[in-house]
Formats: C-alpha cells, sequence, structure tokens
C-alpha cells in the first residue's frame, strides 16, 4: 500500500521535522483553524503537520486558512481519493510518514486541542519509549472538565515511533471509523509510556445517540475486530438489545438502523459499507427543544455516581420514568437511552441547545404493553441466533490487521 494510492498532495513543501502531526480531516473548518492556533503556541515548534481531506473537503479553503496563518511549521494538505473515514485519515498519514522518513507520529483527532503548551515538547522528551501517551481532559461545550483519562486514546495525541509502526502496522482503514482505536490499541502490544501533559477532546459520552448511525457501526465494527471477552459480552447484548428495540420502539427511522446494524453483524459486514446499510433519515423526526419543555430530564451522567451505580440505573429507569414523557439531556450509555425509549409514553434526546429526536411514542398503554412483551420473548430467540451466527464468524473470517497498511517500502 503506497501513499500515492490513497491521495494526492495538493499544498507540498519541504520537509523540515522529524515529527509528523497527522488530522484526518472532514469539513470542521473552524475546529481546525483552532487546532492550528493551539499548536503554533507549542513550546516545541520541531514538528510538520499534514492534513488529511476527505474527498467532501474544500482544499482551497484549508489552503486559504492554512496560508493566513503564517505558522512557524510546515503544513502539507493530502486529498484522500476515497472517503476512508477517520481510520483511513491516520492510515494514510502514518504510510506518508513512513515513505519519507519521519522518526516520530503524532495521531491528533481534528477536534482535540494541544491545550497544554508544552505538550509537544513532552512528547518530544519520552520519544525513546516508543509510544506515548498523554492525560486526555475531556470537556463540555462550556470548556468545563468532565472526566481526565489518565491514559487517554491512542487519537488522543499520542506519540508513536516509526518502528512501532512497522512493528504493528497502521490503522486499519476499512473499519472506517468507530472501533478502530479500540483495535489499534489492542493490536500494539508495547506498553505506553504516560505523561502528565494534557490535550482537550470534546466530552465523548455526550455523543452517544447525537449520531446514531455512528453508534451502530460501534457495536458492529468492535464486535469483529476486539479479542477482549468482556467487551464481546457487553456489547453483543447491546447490539441485540437495540436492534430489537429500535425496530419495535422507535419512530421508522428506527427499522432502518436496526435492518442495517442487525443486517451487517450476521453478514460480517464492517466499515463502511456497514455504514451505508444504516445510515437513516431522521430529519422528520428532529424537533425543536421547546417541544419536551417542562418534561422530566434524564441526566445519565450524574447518575452513575449514586449508589448502586451502573447494574442499577436500567431499574431506576423503569421506576422513574415509566409511561411518562421525558428528556434525556446527557448520557454515558446509548443502552440506558434504549431503556428509556422503550419504557416512557414519549421519549426524546437532546441533540444540541436548539434541537431534540423523538426516540419513542408509546402513547396507546395496551399497544405499548403488547410491545413490551413481544420483545420480551424475542429477545433471547435473537440472541441466541446472534451467538450461533457470531462464534463461527469471529473463528473463520475475523480480519487480520496485524502490520496493516505496510509496504515493502514501509518495512
Amino acid at each position: 500500500m503506497r501513499f500515492s494510492e490513497l491521495a494526492v498532495l495538493v499544498a507540498k513543501g519541504a520537509k523540515k521535522a522529524d515529527t509528523l502531526v497527522i488530522i484526518p480531516f472532514f469539513t470542521e473548518y473552524g475546529i481546525l483553524d483552532r487546532h492550528l492556533d493551539f499548536l503554533s503556541k507549542q513550546t516545541d515548534l520541531g514538528f510538520d503537520v499534514i492534513v488529511i481531506l476527505n474527498p467532501a473537503s474544500e482544499e482551497k479553503k484549508v489552503s486559504k486558512l492554512v496560508e493566513s496563518k503564517g505558522l512557524p511549521f510546515q503544513v502539507f494538505l493530502a486529498k484522500r481519493r476515497e472517503d476512508s473515514g477517520s481510520a483511513g485519515g491516520y492510515c494514510c498519514g502514518q504510510i506518508y510518514a513512513l515513505e519519507n522518513g519521519y522518526q516520530d507520529m503524532i495521531l491528533a483527532d481534528v477536534d482535540c486541542y494541544p491545550v497544554d503548551k508544552g505538550l509537544i515538547e513532552a512528547l518530544h522528551e519520552k520519544r525513546e519509549g516508543g509510544y506515548v501517551r498523554p492525560v486526555a481532559h475531556q470537556v463540555d461545550t462550556a470548556g468545563r472538565v468532565l472526566s481526565r483519562y489518565e491514559e487517554g486514546n491512542i487519537p488522543f495525541y499520542s506519540l508513536l515511533s516509526a518502528e512501532v509502526v512497522k512493528e504493528y502496522g497502521t490503522y486499519f482503514a476499512p473499519l472506517y471509523y468507530g472501533g478502530d482505536d479500540v483495535e489499534y490499541m489492542q493490536r500494539i502490544k508495547q506498553k505506553p509510556v504516560i505523561i502528565s501533559n494534557y490535550c482537550e477532546h470534546p466530552f465523548i459520552v455526550e455523543k452517544y445517540y447525537k449520531n446514531l448511525d455512528k453508534y451502530c457501526l460501534f457495536l458492529v465494527n468492535l464486535l469483529i475486530v476486539t479479542d477482549n471477552l468482556r467487551q464481546i459480552a457487553v456489547y453483543l447484548v447491546n447490539l441485540v438489545f437495540s436492534g430489537l428495540a429500535f425496530s419495535i420502539f422507535f419512530p421508522a427511522y428506527g427499522r432502518k438502523l436496526a435492518k442495517g446494524m442487525l443486517g451487517s453483524f450476521f453478514t460480517f459486514t464492517y466499515g463502511k459499507m456497514a455504514l451505508d446499510r444504516i445510515r437513516s433519515d431522521k430529519d422528520g423526526y428532529i424537533v425543536p427543544v421547546e417541544k419536551a419543555a417542562g418534561y422530566p430530564i434524564a441526566d445519565f451522567d450524574t447518575s452513575f455516581t449514586t449508589d448502586g451505580g451502573y447494574a442499577l440505573m436500567p431499574f431506576r429507569i423503569m421506576k422513574s420514568f415509566f409511561r411518562k414523557k421525558v428528556l434525556i439531556k446527557r448520557t454515558k450509555s446509548g443502552f440506558l437511552n434504549t431503556i428509556t425509549a422503550m419504557v416512557s409514553e414519549r421519549a426524546y434526546f437532546q441533540l444540541d441547545d436548539k434541537r431534540c429526536l423523538l426516540l419513542s411514542r408509546n402513547g396507546n398503554l395496551a399497544v405499548h404493553a403488547l410491545k413490551l412483551i413481544v420483545f420480551l420473548v424475542l429477545f433471547p430467540v435473537l440472541m441466541a441466533a446472534a451467538l450461533a451466527v457470531y462464534i463461527p464468524q469471529r473463528l473463520l473470517n475475523s480480519p487480520k490487521t496485524y502490520r496493516y497498511g505496510l509496504s515493502s517500502r514501509a518495512r
């Protein structure tokens, strides 16, 4: 696999450093602008940057943005030949780094900001470890730190040496997005060096259900690539539970989600092919947030800290919201969102300050009771079918990701 097969450079220049910061990009122009501002304030500017544009990106707009800033580091722009998601963006950037002799590469989500001015300097100081991870501060829209990942994640401004990438391979591009970070972290067996410097990323758990298509794809992808038995058990139950609930309790878009997600799972289809099956039109079910004004608010973020924790939350949801109208405001769990939609009379999920998504309408008590009975009868049957299909598929068709993306030149 060669860089020229994946992308073409649209803004060239001379290599000036031995470290390459890799930023996959879609259409987040304002976010990229802010990201580059933070990078320009780093105490150590010994790095180049490559922005891996998607086919939908406007390269002229990004080029003007970069040129107008007068940045103190080299920026390359590459336009992908095909839409390959975030996984393909990282893979493309890593191959560019290997082909152009970079010693280290830093993997950065476009919305993961290097707010700590000493972050790059600290990564460089520990670069001999080959794999260095900073702390990740996850913040809400007001910039408040809501969680602190001590070990972060690979795209949370982690540094990988070229030697580590040559040993284990690049990101597994066919996953497109969702589960790709988990797969890459479990593939790299080398223990990371953890530094106290930090980056800032939007609070991930707030995103559950904000992009239902991606949520469904994540469940499919992760089940196909993870080797963690606990994750397999949790996500297999979640996938079957969610798919059945979407088809019974949710509006028309739920049936499309369920068909695409369960169909992809049973045929062992993942990545963009699975996402194309899953994509559903939810526009007709997005309403002004005022529509849910006065509804009880479910906040599954703070609820996790209460006595009993996660295990008791489904029972608390049934007690609190059965046959009631509810607005889910913030969450750590798509699973709990699904349960809320199943048991409530009407449920909305708040997408942002102005909009919310209708999840369920269970106005008729008799019909609602029938739906719950059908769900309880079908769930164990579908679960047994999923297990019967999943075990042989994993044994026979699991993708081989070790050393993925490496050509004879890269080795």
